[in-house]
């Protein structure tokens, strides 16, 4: 029987984990693992108090730059996402001339919700409510004054709504803010693609589309002129942030109704693509960033950033040049296959690292980068270890049965989108 089991959880863990669906785009793997670890290594860089340090060496420095480049995951995530669903609905479109709101809805509940709810519940009932893995050092750091605060406010984060109720201030769970943005956009996108599509011209809708994501850069001129850049609340509104999201759908307009002359457009001039794509993240790793008040870090960087990883993504969804290759290697799929859940739960272990890893350090000695990348090599590790499991025991088994409830023949697809 215990052979018979260990070969079961083999065969479960191989397929599962490490091998890909088939029709998936393997260098869109590569992307999301990397978006995964980008952000890990971020709030490694923020909990372990490189921003803070005073007097930093050169390396501390570096480090400080590196993770200050790193918040981008999480725009690099809605690029992909607003391609992966874009891709889905206009396809549904152009097949049937309606979205399969059924189909959509079902399978967007069961790959989000049960995990999310999951893990919320846990954070909030058994490690915030028992200080367990040193989670009221997080909820200090929040300024939450109570857990009977907290869970007074959680009402916010189970409604999808914290994004907007105190963000960043006494909030559970304060990096759901962009899986809120994500679930505002999938309510909001099947009924504008709908009216979209009512347009007859190909053209037409496109440019709809390019003008629908310009709308988010309104919101923020907005705020940059009314505020002059100094509230910074507007980074997690979903109506300013959409922009990313779009940039997705856009590329997924062009692949799914312009598929032959986009691809032979990025045959020709792939590495093109990829350069302008990168100097696009590079602008905005050098001149943006969270804490800028500028004009161009408060109204353009989402925006020039969001255009670069769609370049980036187009390079990778035809397979052109080396920069394709290296996001295309099977390495990243793993990390990819459950950065769903390394997103819900790292922040958790890296809190939960930091007690320990004080004690290995000697006390309040001052942050070193050895520090910083041991924690950050430590929540990797730990994390993809939990996501693994929540994806075995939880995610996978509720995609198999949101497929077969959305009327999709084949669940091991599900996983990917």
């Amino acid at each position: 029987m215990s052979l018979r089991l260990h070969r079961w959880l083999g065969q479960r863990i191989a397929r599962d984990l490490f091998t890909r669906p088939p029709g998936s785009l393997p260098a869109l793997d590569g992307i999301r693992g990397f978006a995964c670890a980008a952000i890990v290594f971020f709030h490694a860089t923020v909990f372990s108090g490189v921003f803070l340090a005073r007097d930093p060496d050169v390396w501390l420095r570096a480090l400080r730059f590196l993770g200050n480049a790193m918040w981008t995951g999480v725009d690099i995530f809605f690029v992909l996402s607003g391609f992966l669903i874009g891709r889905i609905l206009i396809r549904d479109l152009l097949r049937s001339g309606r979205v399969g709101w059924r189909r959509f809805y079902l399978r967007r509940s069961f790959r989000i919700f049960p995990a999310y709810y999951f893990v919320l519940s846990v954070i909030l009932f058994v490690l915030a409510r028992f200080d367990l893995a040193n989670y009221g050092g997080y909820l200090a750091f929040t300024g939450a004054g109570s857990w009977e605060h907290v869970r007074d406010g959680a009402w916010a984060n189970y409604l999808y709504v914290s994004n907007y109720i105190a963000p960043t201030r006494a909030n559970v769970m304060t990096w759901g803010w962009s899986l809120c943005v994500e679930e505002h956009f999938y309510l909001l996108l099947p009924t504008a693609l709908a009216l979209i599509f009512r347009a007859r011209s190909k053209g037409l809708r496109a440019a709809l589309l390019v003008a629908l994501a310009l709308l988010p850069v309104a919101a923020r001129a907005l705020a940059y002129a009314t505020r002059s850049g100094g509230e910074r609340s507007f980074y997690y509104y979903s109506h300013s942030r959409f922009d990313q999201l779009l940039v997705g759908v856009v590329v997924a307009y062009l692949y799914v109704v312009y598929r032959e002359p986009f691809e032979r457009l990025a045959m020709r001039r792939g590495f093109a693509i990829g350069a302008i794509g990168l100097a696009c993240i590079a602008a905005v790793w050098t001149w943006g960033g969270l804490l800028g008040a500028g004009v161009f870090a408060v109204v353009w960087q989402f925006l020039v950033l969001g255009v670069g990883v769609a370049l980036v993504v187009v390079n990778g969804i035809f397979g052109v040049g080396p920069l394709s290759r290296f996001f295309a290697s099977r390495v990243w799929f793993p990390l990819a296959r459950v950065s769903y859940g390394m997103y819900l739960v790292h922040p958790v272990v890296i809190f939960g690292c930091i007690p320990w890893l004080k004690r290995v350090w000697i006390g309040s000695a001052p942050v070193r980068p050895s520090h910083v990348l041991v924690l950050y090599a430590c929540a990797m590790a730990i994390s993809f270890a939990l996501a693994s499991l929540l994806f075995l025991l939880l995610e996978r088994p509720l995609l198999d049965v949101g497929a077969r409830l959305g009327g999709r023949a084949s669940s091991r697809r599900a996983g990917g989108e």
